[in-house]
């Protein structure tokens, strides 16, 4: 009898192992969720912090297109996920709910696209619409959803890890540091402005490209101060500055408006501003106007150039 017993409870023993050892991932035919984590593709260290150059900001929106990676069927349109800044991926439960995507059940892979900031007007298909920037950016939330993101469509192995979709900056990045100079100004409550600044895009979902609308609107942008410390940025849509125009406005709480002009001259080039690329510009300012030194860094790759600004 106590043989028997012996052997049953073996037999218990060996099952419960198998189980734990059988994973939904060696039956394509068992449903398995897909998860999803996130990164900002970078190719250098930017000086400020991760978020929101390499890191998605916690509690922004992320939209992803799902499908076969074999016969192109959709598996999930549009999908909303929420950020939890360290590149985690959350699959949003409201406005509008959603419904959790599974691997086909015919054990292929899938291929992802996925933008920021999430907008139902990609709808199914990824349909082109207007996006546009906040002319407010000094709000940390108007920065963050000016940063418009895309993750290009890549396919992924059925695993049940979570997939990381990279993402790259489609628009440029305006970054403007000041420093007091002759005369010792007050810059305590500096504010910076990008002048008459194009702020919308048309932009494409289904394949990340960009065109200019029909209609441009134009504005200044004002720059955060909180984000990065010590720094100003902004973000607009690539977009050129002929010579000879004002690019940046500085406005002293104690008084006083300063711009940058773009040089002017047979020498000196039209501002090309590049999507992906973020344009530094170092300002003293003195009493009788500003002296500027300015570098091109990469989101993407970029060059160098300097120039001088005044009071007008």
């Amino acid at each position: 009898m106590k043989k028997h017993l012996f052997f049953a409870a073996a037999l218990v023993a060996l099952a419960a192992c198998n189980n734990e050892e059988f994973t939904p991932a060696d039956d394509p035919n068992t449903p398995m969720e897909i998860r999803l984590s996130s990164g900002i593709d970078m190719q250098t260290r930017a000086n400020s912090a991760d978020v929101p150059d390499k890191q998605i900001a916690e509690g922004q929106a992320v939209g992803v297109f799902i499908n076969d990676a074999k016969n192109g069927d959709v598996v999930s349109a549009n999908l909303k996920y929420n950020a939890d800044g360290s590149g985690g991926l959350t699959l949003a439960t409201t406005s509008p709910a959603q419904e959790i995507p599974y691997y086909p059940a015919n054990g292929n892979g899938v291929k992802m696209t996925a933008y920021h900031p999430y907008d139902d007007r990609a709808a199914i298909t990824g349909s082109a619409y207007e996006f546009a920037v906040s002319t407010d950016q000094s709000s940390n939330a108007n920065y963050y959803a000016s940063d418009l993101l895309y993750s290009a469509s890549s396919e992924y192995a059925r695993q049940k890890t979570a997939h990381s979709l990279a993402f790259k900056h489609k628009l440029s990045k305006v970054e403007c540091t000041l420093t007091p100079g002759s005369g010792s100004p007050d810059l305590t409550g500096a504010t910076v402005s990008i002048v008459g600044a194009q702020t919308n895009i048309i932009f494409r979902p289904a394949d990340g490209t960009l065109r200019s609308p029909t209609n441009a609107t134009t504005a200044d942008i004002k720059l955060n101060s909180t984000i990065a410390t010590g720094s100003y940025i902004g973000i607009i849509p690539p977009q050129t500055y002929s010579k000879g125009s004002q690019f940046l406005k500085i406005t002293l709480a104690s008084g006083g408006t300063f711009y940058y002009t773009i040089p002017n001259g047979g020498a000196y080039n039209d501002l090309a501003l590049a999507g992906g690329n973020v344009y530094k510009y170092t300002i003293t300012v003195n009493r009788t106007g500003l002296s500027v030194t300015s570098t091109i860094e990469p989101w993407g790759n970029g060059g160098t150039h300097s120039g001088d600004a005044e009071m007008p």
